[in-house]
């Protein structure tokens, strides 16, 4: 009867940690592309660099007029607001970076964020300026004590749920979306000067409502949007019909670092439904953004204390300085971060053919390294070492 009873109990430890190794295979993506930062030759066509033919910083014109808008930028009000604009994930990681943006001792006094980001609600549901979500962003500037008038900033990072064309057939379907959110935010925030762009981090195969190569494509929409502008569409005029828009930091990467140093592995996304960034994932992202905001140029002289960002003479800094600096306490920012999310899956009920979706979020994760994720016959081999010791099987979960 032991010997029955311990054969049973390791058939049913085996069939946990199966599951386990196939939530593991389904979120485990160890993609060919490059990092758009350190493609050097071409994707499909396409050129490496955020702005094209391996460049990663912007153009002289952008740079320049970024530049000055930056150093213009005033308190409205006693106030400079930013918001952010996206998806559930959008709201997760800005709900995380937050609390750094708070905690950090130069960050303008001045300054009040404004998560305005919503789980459910994926690029198609920010085209219309009338839409609910903005709406909904409204709503919470009130509550944060602000108004549409003084949001000078925002970041934005959307996606498509179930995209099904190939390249570039999707991206420029989310490029003419992320054109209207530009307008939008134009319509409804007057003074609004900068709004800047990420693409999605990297995402599973399986189980995903927007999985790779869809992912690390987003990136040419964000391109294709910032050259269609500098390029003189008069629909995206930053004058009149829209903000300035630039690249925000770029997000996509594998369990090795890109040339940046930042890494995506597989512990940043939930297994359980391989869509939403695990709290590491979120925090991965709330680094970068704390990075990118102190030390960008078009980005420090207004987030900073006056008098703390970069010399406006002295150029483009290096790219890879600027790590997030430890968390202090004097900081005066004001965050609403709206109602809590529902953490469990989102992607039951989506209406591909409305574009309206229960929970669309960007899926993180993707390609795990062989040191961050056993799998095959290590798992075998853990599985008998665990039973052996006698130790519950929800050890091996992360």
């Amino acid at each position: 009867m032991t010997y029955a009873r311990g054969v049973s109990s390791l058939a049913t430890f085996f069939v946990v940690v199966g599951a386990h190794v196939s939530a593991h295979a389904q979120c485990s993506y160890e993609s060919p592309e490059t990092p758009l930062i350190d493609l050097t030759g071409t994707y499909m066509g396409e050129t490496g660099g955020l702005y094209g033919d391996g460049n990663n910083t912007p153009p002289a014109a952008l740079f320049t007029e970024g530049r000055r808008r930056a150093l213009d930028i005033r308190p409205i009000d006693g106030a400079v607001v930013m918001i952010s604009v996206g998806m559930s994930n959008t709201t997760q990681e800005f709900s995380s970076f937050v609390p750094l943006a708070m905690g950090h001792p130069d960050v303008n006094p001045e300054l009040v964020v404004v998560d305005g980001a919503q789980g459910s609600e994926p690029a198609q549901a920010w085209v219309d300026p009338d839409a609910a979500t903005w709406t909904e962003v409204d709503r919470r500037l009130m509550r944060a004590g602000v108004r549409p008038e003084q949001v000078q900033v925002a970041w934005v990072k959307q996606a498509m749920p179930n995209p099904r064309d190939g390249f570039p057939g999707h991206a420029l379907t989310l490029q003419g979306y992320l054109e209207d959110i530009a307008r939008a935010l134009r319509t409804n925030y007057p003074n609004i000067q900068l709004a800047f762009f990420s693409s999605r981090t990297r995402a599973c195969t399986e189980r995903s409502l927007n999985p790779e190569p869809y992912a690390y494509e987003s990136a040419f929409s964000v391109r294709w949007l910032i050259e269609a502008q500098q390029s003189g569409d008069a629909s995206l005029d930053p004058s009149t019909r829209a903000p300035l828009v630039a690249w925000g930091p770029y997000l996509w990467a594998k369990a090795t670092p890109s040339s940046d140093g930042f890494a995506w592995p597989c512990t940043s996304v939930r297994t359980d439904d391989c869509t939403h960034p695990a709290p590491s994932g979120r925090m991965l992202v709330a680094e970068q953004l704390l990075a990118f905001f102190t030390t960008d140029p078009l980005a420090a002289p207004w987030f900073l204390r006056p008098g703390l960002a970069p010399d406006p003479d002295a150029g483009m800094p290096d790219p890879d300085a600027g790590a997030p600096v430890d968390a202090g306490t004097d900081a005066d920012v004001v965050v609403d971060a709206g109602p809590m999310l529902d953490s469990g899956s989102d992607d039951a009920g989506l209406d591909a053919s409305s574009g309206a979706d229960s929970g669309m979020s960007e899926s993180g994760g993707g390609g795990c390294a062989a040191s961050r994720a056993p799998a095959g016959s290590m798992w075998i081999l853990i599985a008998l070492a665990v039973f052996r010791r006698r130790v519950h099987s929800s050890q091996l979960h992360e």
